[in-house]
């Protein structure tokens, strides 16, 4: 039985124009999928840990496929990055927040300094309190008015 398995991968094999190898083994990438030397039906599978998935209906993360194309990973759970953000391994409500020590926030609203989120987009840190760089200006740790001022 192992013999004609072998002799029909090798037929495939050399019936094809495009060849490869699946660890020692040969098969055929029109029509096979290989993962960790392990061949499977069907082209253009990835690997999920020693599993084959499609790319196109499922995702991985840390081992595990799970339903639904383009997800990413929050840990060792997934999401969707068109409707979730992930912070430190927590999944909010909300896509493109930042995070902020380990609070999300949206950028388009607030800004983060060292861990607190404060009111108003763009701004920059000067020692540990928030300040718009576009009406003030930062020196040693203090706020000066004055856009673009050196100490």
């Amino acid at each position: 039985m192992i013999i004609l398995g072998f002799v029909f991968l090798l037929l495939i094999a050399n019936s094809s124009s495009e060849r490869g190898f699946c660890g020692t083994k040969p098969y055929d990438p029109n029509y096979y999928s290989c993962c960790y030397g392990e061949i499977y039906l069907g082209k253009d599978k990835k690997c999920c840990g020693t599993k084959p998935y499609d790319p196109n209906y499922f995702s991985c993360c840390y081992g595990e496929i799970y339903v639904g194309k383009d997800k990413k990973c929050c840990g060792t759970k997934p999401y969707d990055p068109n409707y979730f953000s992930c912070c430190y391994g927590e999944i909010y409500v909300g896509k493109d927040k930042k995070c902020c020590g380990t609070k999300p926030y949206d950028p388009n609203y607030f800004s983060c300094c060292y861990g607190e989120i404060y009111v108003g987009k763009d701004k920059k840190c000067c020692g540990t309190k928030p300040y718009d760089p576009n009406y003030f200006s930062c020196c040693n740790g203090v706020i000066r008015v004055g856009k673009g001022l050196s100490c």
